[in-house]
């Protein structure tokens, strides 16, 4: 997601890797694996460091709200499907 303004937005490069991550996670691959697989593939987080099992755990506490668009601040809770990453056809290979 970026800002991009107005509110979200969803950065499609990004949404490919949260994907990865949701889908490695959901066949039971550890933190560990999962940023191997990134790093791998060569994969950076936004700020070009590697990923790390750590950086991995935080995607995945945000798993709500990548999977069905939830915001929660506190006891406030928002829903926008149309940020739910899982909901969008996969960003375009090669780009």
């Amino acid at each position: 997601m970026v800002r991009d303004g107005k509110g979200l937005a969803v950065n499609p490069p990004e949404a490919e890797i949260v994907r990865m991550i949701l889908g490695l996670a959901n066949r039971h691959h550890t933190g560990s694996q999962v940023a191997q697989a990134l790093n791998a593939k060569g994969s950076t987080r936004r700020n070009g460091k590697s990923w790390t099992p750590r950086r991995v755990a935080a995607i995945l506490s945000r798993r709500e709200f990548y999977t069905a668009g939830i915001l929660r601040y506190g006891d406030a809770q928002e829903q926008n499907p149309g940020l739910a990453l899982l909901n969008l056809p996969p960003a375009t290979r090669g780009r």
